[in-house]
C-alpha cells in the first residue's frame, strides 16, 4: 500500500482544473482552467507537492494544445517521457513503468473488456449520425470538423495498408494515453487509496472523450466506464502492459470504424 500524505488541496485543484479543462477542449474557454493549471503548477513546484505538479503540467500541455484530444495527449506523453529520462530521481516511484504480471484474474479482465468495449463502440458509432454508402462515400450532418477531416483521410489509405496503419495508430495512441492517464494520472492520485485513483483516474480518462472517439456525454460515460477496467488492469498487474493491450484493441475498432464511415 502507498504510504504517501493524502493528496493535497493543490492536487485536488489541479485535478478539478484539469477536469475541467479536458471537458472545454473544444472551447476557447478551455484557456480558464489552463490559466488556473499555470497558477497552480508554480504553487505545487514552490512547495515540491510531486503529485500536484504532474497533475498540474499534464493538464496544462493538454489544455494548451490546440491540435484536438489526440494530438494533447500525445504532446503530453511525451512530455512526461522526457523528464522521467532527463531525471532518474523521478523514475523511483514509478513503479507502473514495468511490464506487469498476467495473472488468470487479470487475463479473464483483459479478455471481457476486449469484448465489452468492441460491443460497446460498434453500437455507439452505428447510432451516430453519418451516413455510409459503398466506395468510401459519406454523407455528414453539420460542418466538416477535424476530425471528419481525420475521418475523410483514413479512408483514402489503401485497404491493404490499412490493418497495418490501424495497428501502429492503435500501439503508439494507447501507449501514450497509458502513460498520461493510466501512469502519470493514476499514480498521482494514489495517495487517496487505489479505488479512489481507478475511479477518479477513469473520470479524468472519460473527460477528454466529449470531443474525441466515443464522443458526446454518451463517449464520456462509455470512456470513463473503460477507463475505470484499465486502470483496474494497471493497479493488479502492477505495470502497463495489460492496459496498453486492451487499449490497442479498443483503438483497432476505432480505426476501422472511422475507417469505413462509421464513427
Amino acid at each position: 500500500m502507498d504510504r504517501r500524505p493524502r493528496p493535497t488541496p493543490v492536487a485536488w485543484a489541479a485535478l478539478v482544473c484539469l477536469i475541467a479543462g479536458s471537458l472545454l477542449l473544444g472551447s476557447s474557454w478551455r484557456w480558464v482552467p489552463g490559466g488556473f493549471l499555470a497558477a497552480i503548477l508554480i504553487v505545487a513546484r514552490r512547495s515540491r507537492d510531486e503529485d500536484a505538479t504532474w497533475l498540474a503540467a499534464m493538464g496544462l500541455v493538454i489544455v494548451g494544445m490546440v491540435g484536438g484530444p489526440v494530438s494533447s495527449v500525445w504532446l503530453a506523453a511525451v512530455a512526461a517521457g522526457l523528464a522521467l529520462v532527463a531525471r532518474p530521481g523521478l523514475r523511483s516511484r514509478q513503479d507502473w513503468l514495468r511490464l506487469g504480471t498476467f495473472s488468470p484474474a487479470v487475463i479473464a479482465v483483459m479478455v471481457v473488456t476486449v469484448i465489452v468495449a468492441g460491443t460497446a463502440l460498434t453500437v455507439w458509432a452505428g447510432a451516430q449520425p453519418r451516413l455510409s454508402f459503398s466506395g468510401g462515400t459519406t454523407i455528414r450532418i453539420g460542418e466538416p470538423s477535424t476530425l471528419d477531416q481525420v475521418i475523410d483521410q483514413a479512408q483514402r489509405i489503401p485497404w491493404w495498408l490499412f490493418p497495418i496503419a490501424a495497428v501502429v495508430f492503435g500501439g503508439l495512441n494507447s501507449a501514450a494515453e497509458e502513460l498520461v492517464y493510466r501512469g502519470i494520472v493514476v499514480q498521482a492520485l494514489l495517495p487517496a487509496g487505489s479505488t479512489a485513483a481507478i475511479l477518479l483516474g477513469a473520470i479524468v480518462f472519460g473527460a477528454i472523450h466529449l470531443n474525441g472517439i466515443p464522443s458526446g456525454w454518451w463517449g464520456v460515460a462509455m470512456a470513463s466506464v473503460y477507463g475505470g477496467a484499465l486502470g483496474w488492469l494497471r493497479i493488479h498487474s502492477h505495470g502497463l502492459a495489460a492496459p496498453v493491450i486492451v487499449h490497442i484493441a479498443a483503438d483497432v475498432v476505432i480505426a476501422y470504424l472511422v475507417r469505413y464511415g462509421w464513427a
